[in-house]
């Protein structure tokens, strides 16, 4: 067994945690923390969770490519990151601009 599998199988229980909303919560939550605090939030959060990232890709490509659609249920990609959970940046700062289109039509 080389060192990479070797770890990903030790750390499969912490993949498994943080395939879920909480473990959504907590990744992203700390990522808008330490932007909260003055240090880049994905700096130093998504190092640790690029692994998971990878595993839950392969996955689902495994599961998909055996007709297996029900075993696609990794929700923890980074593509989730980048279209759902930052969407307008980390502390979905998105929203703002509409909310301000939305109230500048309610004053004119």
């Amino acid at each position: 067994m080389n060192l990479a599998a070797w770890i990903i199988k030790s750390l499969t229980p912490l993949f498994t945690a943080a395939d879920g909303y909480v473990g959504l919560t907590i990744i992203y939550g700390a990522i808008a923390f330490f932007w909260f605090i003055g240090i880049q939030g994905p700096s130093i959060v998504e190092p640790a969770v690029t692994a998971i990232y990878l595993t839950n890709v392969e996955a689902n490509l495994k599961a998909f490519n055996s007709g297996n659609i029900q075993g696609i249920n990794h929700i923890l990609l980074q593509g989730i990151q980048m279209f759902v959970a930052t969407l307008g940046g980390t502390g979905a700062t998105l929203v703002v601009t509409f909310m301000f289109a939305f109230y500048s039509s309610l004053t004119n």
